[in-house]
Parts: C-alpha cells; sequence; structure tokens
C-alpha cells in the first residue's frame, strides 16, 4: 500500500483534571470533551468499550519519547536512538540547548542518560488511538494518551498478544482504569483488554460478505451508507434485512 490509511484525532482521553486550586490531579475515570464520548459515556466512566483502528499495533499504540517546552515540541524520538531536537547548535547531540525558533535537527538520542530525560523535561508518551464502539463516527479516532509505564508496559502487551493473533482493525476491547496504591503514592492505572480479531469474522469482514451476498459489495451507494452509519449499525441492519427486517435499512 503506498499510502497508509490515517485517521485525524477528534478528541482526547485523559485520566486527569483540574482541582478546585488549578493544578493537575489524577482521577479513577474517563474524562474527554467529545460529544459522543459525553452521549454514551455520561458521569464518571471506568470502563470503555472501543475498536481498533488500524491493522498494525504500532499504529494503534505509539510510543515516542517527548521534551516539552511550554507549547513547542522541543525534541522528540520514536526509535530512542535517534532525535529531532529544536537547537541552534552547530554541532547538535544530546546536550544541545533548545531553541524554539530553531529547525528540528537530528541528533543522537541518549534516552536514559540525556540529561533532558534525567532531569524529567523527556519524557515516554504512550498514545492509543481508538474509536468507541457503539459510536457513529469511523471518520475520526478518540486518543488516550499517558506517561504512566505501569498503563504503558500493559497496554502495549495487550496489543502486541492481539497482533500475534490476526489483524486488529475493528477488534472489539475494553478500557479500563482503577487508582493503585504503590508505597505512598496513588495513581491511576490503565488496561486494555483486547479480543483477537482472527478469532472469528470480524465485523467488517462479516459486512461484506452480507453485502456480496446481496450483489452490492461493488455498489458505491452501500460502502457510502456503511462509512456513514458505522460498521457496527450497517451489521445491525444487514442481519435484520437478512431476517425478514425492514427493505429499507440500508
Amino acid at each position: 500500500m503506498l499510502v497508509r490509511p490515517r485517521f485525524e484525532v477528534r478528541g482526547k482521553v485523559r485520566v486527569g483534571i483540574k482541582n478546585a486550586r488549578g493544578l493537575p490531579a489524577s482521577v479513577d475515570y474517563f474524562v474527554c470533551d467529545d460529544e459522543e464520548f459525553r452521549e454514551l459515556y455520561p458521569g464518571q466512566p471506568r470502563q470503555l468499550e472501543v475498536l481498533m483502528p488500524y491493522a498494525a499495533g504500532a499504529d494503534c499504540f505509539e510510543q515516542t519519547l517527548e521534551a516539552w517546552k511550554g507549547s513547542v515540541l522541543a525534541c522528540h524520538s520514536q526509535s530512542g536512538a535517534t532525535a529531532k531536537r529544536r537547537t541552534a547548535a552547530p554541532d547538535p547531540d544530546m546536550r544541545s540547548p533548545f531553541s524554539a525558533t530553531a529547525e528540528p535537527q537530528r541528533i543522537v538520542c541518549g534516552f536514559r542518560s540525556c540529561p533532558w530525560y534525567i532531569d524529567r523535561d523527556c519524557k515516554v508518551t504512550g498514545r492509543l488511538r481508538f474509536f468507541l464502539r457503539g459510536g457513529a463516527d469511523r471518520s475520526r479516532v478518540l486518543a488516550f494518551e499517558t506517561h504512566a509505564y505501569g498503563s504503558i508496559e500493559g497496554i502495549s502487551a495487550a496489543v502486541q498478544m492481539a497482533e500475534r493473533l490476526g489483524n486488529l482493525q475493528l477488534a472489539p476491547g475494553r478500557l479500563t482504569v482503577q487508582m493503585v496504591k504503590r508505597d505512598r503514592k496513588q495513581f491511576p492505572l490503565v488496561s486494555l483488554h483486547l479480543a483477537a480479531a482472527s478469532a472469528e469474522l470480524s465485523d467488517l469482514d462479516e459486512v461484506k460478505r452480507l453485502l456480496r451476498a446481496e450483489g452490492r459489495y461493488d455498489d458505491p451507494v452501500a460502502r457510502d451508507w456503511v462509512a456513514r452509519v458505522g460498521v457496527e449499525r450497517a451489521l445491525a441492519a444487514l442481519r435484520a434485512r437478512g431476517r425478514g427486517g425492514p427493505p429499507d435499512a440500508g
């Protein structure tokens, strides 16, 4: 494939709020300003039903090293071996100073030995992109972002395990959060429980099969309808029609 599909992020899901004093505080529920999210999950949800938007695990769950200076991404790496840093230094290296107006330059990433990482200016960041099951919007995704090692390790393991078993695209999953204690600290731990997409026909595969049976697989009107209403609703309508449901279900 020459051009890989990429979904725009329409909203960020968090497990943090600002308290009465305006300071960041962790919570044991998911928070998001997205309209569809609020409609499906009013209140303080601790569990989300999700679908993976991409076939490859690395596209669903991205891990990067990022250093932000205010609203500017000062340095970032996707490999931990090389990075791009905004610096005006003539010979950039991992000790190069930050320059907000400079173009990013490639440097050797020191990762854990880099002064920025040691000083916690640079952090490991995990981003999980997903659709909401039961939602109608399949044109854009939501993204959960975290710097917590425990959450990153658990989500990464779930994605990798499911990917070994088959195509992740539209694999059903459950995102949960709970508050855990370690020593004297308390923090939210987010976990992903993901079903293998190859265990049975995915919803998308079943929609394709039913459209072929109706002789409408190559019909652009049918494809536009699936994209508009979402795979889950299309599947329900096609199955209802097969059981003698309303003829105008599609």
